[in-house]
């Protein structure tokens, strides 16, 4: 498992990986960019530095968040979501056949 530190004009993130997905993605505040990152790190920062630019609305990073069961299935399913769409709770859980 591999946890990277990107930073962009938003701020600092912290990615988790295994070198073929994503894992999960979360801001931090008190950590340093890595000086250098792995082929998904920087895969990663160059897609959310493209979004936040306004250059990208569909992301083509591999995901594998590590959650369980309905939570997995629900988080999987929002990157479904087209940019600029919203999706009602309820509507999610009715295409998810909960």
């Amino acid at each position: 498992m591999y946890k990277e530190i990107i930073q962009n004009c938003y701020g600092i993130f912290c990615i988790e990986h295994d070198g073929k997905a994503l894992h999960s993605l979360s801001t931090v505040c008190d950590t340093t960019p890595n000086a250098k990152l792995s082929a998904l790190g920087k895969q990663a920062d160059k897609e959310l530095k493209e979004y936040f630019q306004g250059k990208r609305k569909v992301f083509t990073l591999p995901l594998d968040p590590q959650l369980a069961g309905f939570t997995r299935t629900a988080c999987l399913a929002l990157a479904d979501i087209p940019y600029g769409q919203t999706v009602s709770y309820r509507d999610l859980a009715q295409r998810l056949g909960k």
